[in-house]
């Protein structure tokens, strides 16, 4: 599959949820954007959050096509939408409906973009997506093969999840190294190792924490030559050839103060340091929230169809390559999606 060359940012406002029946759409909005375009609003955004400036909401790429429609929906619109999005059956009177010519006008705009394209809409695999492919085969269309579509809320959530557990990881190592605890418990790791693959009577009197001790271990190991760790079987020919460091370390009179022996049980103590809380994890991943997560605030404006594809474009530059990446690896034929409902096609009606 080739790279993703244009995103193109896509919601759907609906008389109602998808457990309303059959929602129908009210507004569709499409905003495209070249995928390097994306990535180039990445560092200013990050200087609009470190500088506490309110420039994020004009943050915006030079070339953008956009493609924004009203259709009538041929159903009521719940009270509760209406209060949201603006849009009701009276200031929709007279707008087009969703028919075939709607379905070639998306695709007209789409095949006018730089290819590979890709649709993107927040929770889109549940709702926006389905309900779209409803729409276009009851008017007897369909978008073209070629066009791919992802995911943001399933990409924006896996990214965040694992730049957490990347940041814990940082930190228990930190933690431990500040405490002067990681080569202790490092090579408590390593001599476990070591005892399951040379037999645990070699090693069991010997200190975990020596460095060099480990070293001449494999080493020795690597040469086949393990018996000489027997002090009955080695002869004085080959004690005389072993340098003094190693036979000192190997058995020594006096252990050195630094190389304290670990207990289980204070290992055990240091690893439960691993856990750390996601204190910096979102409260949920709606659009509002994430915005308010990366920016500080929600959008000035929300729950409308073309504000909505400009805050997802924000939301989604300012995680970089880590979205683009995601985003190609995850991305799907649109034609795959099952439609959410199915009615008849208007030319048989």
């Amino acid at each position: 599959m080739q790279d993703i060359k244009t995103f193109v940012y896509f919601d759907l406002e609906a008389t109602g949820l998808k457990s309303s029946s059959r929602p129908r759409v009210c507004e569709i909005s499409l905003i495209a954007v070249d995928t390097s375009d994306v990535l180039d609003m990445h560092e200013p955004l990050l200087n609009c959050i470190s500088d506490r400036t309110n420039g994020v909401e004009t943050c915006s790429p030079r070339i953008v096509n956009k493609l924004t429609l009203c259709v009538y929906p041929m159903a009521t619109i719940a009270p509760l939408v209406s209060s949201m999005t603006g849009l009701d059956n009276y200031n929709l009177t007279g707008q087009s409906k969703f028919d075939k010519n709607i379905g070639n006008l998306l695709n007209t705009f789409l095949s006018c973009l730089p290819s590979p394209v890709c649709l993107v809409a927040h929770n889109g695999s549940q709702y926006d997506f389905p309900l779209l492919k409803a729409e276009l085969e009851k008017a007897g269309t369909k978008l073209g093969s070629g066009i791919l579509c992802v995911d943001s809320y399933l990409g924006i959530r896996s990214i965040i999840k694992n730049r957490q557990q990347i940041e814990s990881e940082l930190k228990a190592v930190a933690e431990i190294a500040n405490a002067g605890e990681f080569d202790t418990v490092m090579m408590e790791d390593t001599c476990a190792q070591l005892k399951t693959k040379i037999g645990s009577d070699r090693v069991k009197h010997l200190p975990c924490s020596s460095k060099t001790l480990q070293g001449n271990l494999i080493h020795q190991e690597a040469d086949h030559s393990m018996s000489a760790l027997s002090v009955s079987t080695v002869s004085q020919q080959k004690n005389e050839s072993t340098p003094t460091r190693s036979i000192s370390l190997l058995y020594p009179k006096h252990r050195p103060k630094k190389l304290k022996e670990i207990k289980h049980a204070d290992v055990s103590k240091c690893r439960k340091k691993l856990k750390f809380s996601d204190c910096n994890m979102p409260t949920s991943f709606s659009l509002i929230n994430l915005h308010k997560h990366f920016f500080g605030s929600p959008p000035n404006s929300s729950h409308g169809a073309e504000v909505d594809c400009l805050a997802l474009m924000r939301i989604t530059a300012v995680l970089g390559n880590d979205w683009l990446e995601w985003a190609q690896r995850n991305c799907t034929q649109f034609v795959k999606h099952e439609a959410m409902w199915s009615m008849p096609r208007e030319s048989d009606i």
